[in-house]
């Protein structure tokens, strides 16, 4: 593949405009505390112009307002509307999908995550034979009993859910287990499948995009894996655009079947300001 500052895998996009934006953080936007070249100039850009857009995260245990706060403090300007979190996703999702009454919820996670499932109109409750749904985030209190517990409400027609299924997170020691690693125990233990609420799912996206006005086909995510933001754009009906600042690379799309390549790739933020022409 050449290596021009854009390449379009997919015919007649050159003149494509966005309606809507969403985001990858962390490779796309900044990487740890740094924030990556025309990031600013990006935001800047689109808020001028009226384009909405939102980051999207598979963050299961931050606020949205807290992400958005550690995002300022590295000098990012984001608003707490500007992001949306796989916990605010589960919790709209349970909420939506909920035929009658308020949803029953046996919820792994920290007090956010209950808050955040509370905020969305559900009843947290510890008793699993009791509830209706199973919402599974990154619990680091974590104890057999409630994984057993948590498996016999699914094995019994709770609905199982999971923020995403990232098998790992890193830490400052190291990688430790994500919230796929807690979903998989429950899964073997249940024979139940988990409806995955993050990326590469396409729940999380397609509320944000609604959310902003906005529909698949008019807007665009941005981020830096193919694995999950490709993958998730794709199956969300968006246009996928790897920008080669994170994880991957045009190199690592190569040899992958057309429909699971990147429709775009940019080699930076600034060259995806020269083509909407920003």
């Amino acid at each position: 593949m050449p290596d021009s500052p854009l390449l379009f895998l997919t015919p007649n996009l050159e003149r494509f405009r966005p309606r809507a934006v969403t985001f990858d953080a962390d490779g796309v936007l900044h990487r740890g505390r740094g924030v990556l070249p025309g990031a600013v100039d990006l935001i800047d850009a689109l808020d001028a112009r009226g384009i909405p857009w939102t980051i999207v995260t598979n963050n299961s245990r931050q606020t949205p307002s807290v992400a958005a706060a550690f995002y300022r403090a590295i000098g990012l300007p984001v608003r707490d509307t500007n992001v949306s979190t796989a916990a605010q996703a589960m919790a709209a999702y349970i909420a939506s999908h909920q035929e009658h009454g308020r949803p029953l919820v046996f919820a792994l996670g920290d007090a956010d995550l209950v808050a955040t499932l509370t905020a969305a109109g559900c009843e947290v409750t510890d008793d699993e034979q009791l509830c209706q749904w199973a919402a599974v985030g990154l619990d680091r209190e974590l104890s057999y009993d409630k994984l057993r517990r948590v498996s016999d409400a699914v094995r019994r027609g709770a609905r199982f859910v999971a923020a995403n299924l990232d098998p790992t997170i890193p830490s400052e020691t190291g990688a430790i287990p994500g919230v796929g690693a807690i979903a998989a125990a429950i899964r073997v233990a249940s024979g139940v499948e988990p409806t995955n609420i993050g990326k590469p799912g396409p729940e999380m996206m397609l509320q944000a995009v609604h959310a902003m006005g906005a529909t698949p086909d008019t807007a665009v995510h941005l981020g830096d894996r193919i694995d999950s933001d490709v993958l998730g754009a794709r199956r969300a009906g968006m246009v996928a655009v790897l920008v080669e600042t994170g994880g991957h690379t045009r190199r690592d799309a190569a040899g992958l079947p057309p429909g699971e390549q990147p429709d775009v790739v940019a080699v930076d933020l600034p060259a995806i300001m020269r083509w909407w022409e920003l």
